[in-house]
C-alpha cells in the first residue's frame, strides 16, 4: 500500500507540472501571429483593466506586418514607467527603455495585453528608510498576474528615432515643444490611432477636462482652501504640477476624514483601452501585510498631495470597507455593477460615462458600428435629406446596435406641432465638441429622413442651436468623426464657425 503512495505522488507532480506548461505554452502561442486576433477577442471578452505594477516593467514588442510573420514579435524595449496627467486622470507617456535610451511614446500608440495570473506573488518593503511614508509593498493579492505586454507598430530602429528625455522625470514632458514633437512622431507611424485619440478628445479638447475637474471639485478635501483652483489649473496648458510618476503615487500613505489614517496605495488600476487610471486600490487593516484588506475607489476621488508622500480621499474606514475587492480586484473590477457601486459610493460621476462607453467596452468594438460602411450608417440616404425646425423635448441616448458606444438622439416638436427623432452621432463626438443640448433649446436640423427599426427617423447631418452650428455628416453621409482633426477644423471654417 504504501508503495502504491509512493509511486503515485510523482505521477500527480507529472500532471501537475504538465498542466502548468501546457498553460505557459498557451500563452506563448496567443503572441504568435496565427493566434494573435484570437487572443486580443479573449482579452476584450474579459475587460482591459491591468494594475499600473504589471505595466510597469512589462517588455514592448514590435507589431510591424513583418514581425507578425516571424515565429516571435521582436522585443524592442522595456516599460520603465508610467506618466499620469492628475487632471485628467489618463496615461499620458509611457517611457520605454531601448537600448539606454528613454523615449516618452503615448498612450494612444499602443497595443495592450494585460498579463495572465500566475501562482507566484511577491512583496517588496522598504526597509531603508524607517521613517518614509510610502510603503513599497507590491503584493495585493494571492495569485498576482504576470506583466502585461505592450506593442508598437514599429521596429526597434524606428523607435531609436523617436524622441528621448535623458532622466525619468515629469520636468521635461510639460514641456509643450518636446509634446508636440513626440505626438508629430508617432502619429506618422500610427495616423489612424491619432485620429481616434484626437477624436476621443486629446489633450487639446476642453470638453473631458472641464468635465473631469468639475467632477474632481466637489470630492476635494476641504482642508485645502486652494485645492479647486489647483484642479483648474492647467486644463489650457500642461504642468509640471499635473503630471505624477505611477511609481511615485503607488505606494503612497491615505489620509480620510479628519485626517485619519486609512491605509496606503497598493496599486492603481488602469482601464488599457484609453489609459485611463480608474482606480486607486488602498491597502487597510491588518499588521505588516498580514491580515490586510484591499479596496478600490475612483482615481479621481484622490488629490495628491505634491510634495508630502501623501494622498487625501474624503471617505472614512467604513466607507473603504464597504469597497472591498477580496484579493482578485481585477474580476471584481470588471463586474458593471460593482464598478458602479463604487463611484456611486463617493459622489463621482463614472470615467466610462464621461467618454461616453459602458464598462467593459473595447473602444475599437464600440465605435465599428458607427463606421462609414456600418449597417447603421449605410440607413443615411443623401436622396431624403430634409431641414426642419423645432424645440427641444427630451435629450437621450441610443445605441445603433448592441455594444456599440453610445449614440446623441434628441425629441423635437417642430414648428407644425410634429414630433421627431434626431439621431445625431456618438456621444462622446458630441460632447468633445463642446454641444450640450438641453431641453427647450430651439433648433434647426439638416439630415436624412429614414426608417430604422419601423421608426422614422432623422440622421443629422447638421444641427444649429443657439448660434452654434454642429456639422455631424457629409453630404453623403461620412461620419465626421472619422476625419482627421485638421479636415473637421477646415469645414468648420468653411462654415463661419471660426
Amino acid at each position: 500500500m504504501y508503495k502504491k503512495k509512493i509511486w503515485i505522488m510523482p505521477l500527480v507532480l507529472f500532471v501537475i507540472a504538465a498542466t502548468i506548461f501546457a498553460q505557459d505554452m498557451q500563452s506563448e502561442k496567443m503572441q504568435q501571429p496565427g493566434m494573435m486576433s484570437r487572443g486580443m477577442s479573449q482579452m476584450q471578452s474579459q475587460g482591459m483593466l491591468c494594475k499600473a505594477n504589471n505595466l510597469i516593467g512589462s517588455e514592448v514588442k514590435s507589431r510591424t506586418s513583418a514581425s507578425m510573420n516571424q515565429k516571435s514579435m521582436q522585443n524592442i524595449g522595456k516599460v520603465e514607467e508610467l506618466i499620469i496627467d492628475k487632471n485628467q486622470d489618463k496615461i499620458n507617456y509611457v517611457i520605454v527603455k531601448s537600448d539606454n535610451q528613454n523615449h516618452p511614446v503615448p498612450w494612444w500608440a499602443f497595443d495592450v495585453s494585460p498579463g495572465r495570473r500566475s501562482s507566484m506573488t511577491t512583496s517588496t518593503m522598504d526597509t531603508n528608510d524607517a521613517n518614509s511614508t510610502k510603503d513599497k509593498s507590491s503584493s495585493v493579492q494571492t495569485g498576482s498576474e504576470k506583466k502585461a505586454t505592450l506593442y508598437l507598430n514599429m521596429t526597434k530602429e524606428d523607435l531609436q528615432q523617436s524622441p528621448t528625455i535623458s532622466t525619468v522625470s515629469t520636468d521635461s514632458l510639460s514641456d509643450s515643444t518636446l509634446r508636440q514633437s513626440i505626438d508629430t512622431f508617432f502619429s506618422q507611424h500610427e495616423p489612424a490611432k491619432y485620429r481616434m485619440h484626437q477624436m476621443m478628445g486629446g489633450r487639446s479638447s476642453m470638453s473631458q477636462q472641464e468635465s473631469m475637474t468639475e467632477q474632481k471639485s466637489s470630492t476635494t478635501d476641504t482642508n485645502d482652501a486652494n485645492a479647486p483652483a489647483k484642479k483648474m489649473a492647467g486644463t489650457a496648458e500642461m504642468t509640471q504640477g499635473d503630471l505624477f510618476k505611477a511609481s511615485d503615487i503607488i505606494g503612497q500613505k491615505v489620509k480620510g476624514t479628519s485626517d485619519a489614517d486609512l491605509g496606503s496605495i497598493k496599486d492603481l488600476i488602469i482601464d488599457t483601452r484609453h489609459g485611463q487610471v480608474a482606480y486607486g486600490l488602498i491597502g487597510y487593516g491588518g499588521f505588516l501585510d498580514i491580515g490586510e484588506k484591499f479596496a478600490a475607489v475612483p482615481f479621481s476621488s484622490l488629490t495628491i498631495q505634491t510634495g508630502q508622500n501623501y494622498a487625501t480621499i474624503n471617505a472614512t474606514k467604513e466607507q473603504l470597507a464597504a469597497l472591498d475587492v477580496g484579493r482578485d480586484p481585477i474580476a471584481k473590477l470588471s463586474q458593471p455593477e460593482f464598478a458602479r457601486k463604487i463611484y456611486d459610493s463617493m459622489g463621482v460621476q463614472p470615467y466610462w460615462e464621461v467618454l461616453g462607453f459602458a464598462p467593459g467596452e473595447m473602444v475599437g468594438t464600440a465605435m465599428a458600428a458607427w463606421g462609414a460602411n456600418s449597417t447603421y450608417n449605410q440607413n443615411f440616404d443623401p436622396s431624403k435629406v430634409t431641414t426642419i425646425s423645432g424645440t427641444i423635448e427630451n435629450v437621450s441616448t441610443f445605441q445603433p446596435e448592441t455594444g456599440a458606444a453610445l449614440g446623441q438622439m434628441l425629441t423635437i416638436k417642430t414648428e407644425e406641432g410634429e414630433t421627431l427623432t434626431i439621431h445625431l452621432g456618438p456621444q462622446m463626438f458630441v460632447k468633445r465638441q463642446g454641444f450640450d443640448f438641453q431641453t427647450g433649446n430651439k433648433v434647426d436640423v439638416t439630415g436624412s429622413k429614414v426608417d430604422i427599426n419601423n421608426q422614422s427617423v432623422i440622421m443629422a447631418s447638421q444641427i444649429t442651436s443657439e448660434g452654434k452650428t454642429l456639422t455631424l455628416r457629409d453630404s453623403q453621409g461620412k461620419p465626421q468623426w472619422q476625419m482627421g482633426q485638421q479636415q473637421q477644423q477646415q469645414n468648420q471654417y468653411r462654415k463661419g464657425n471660426y
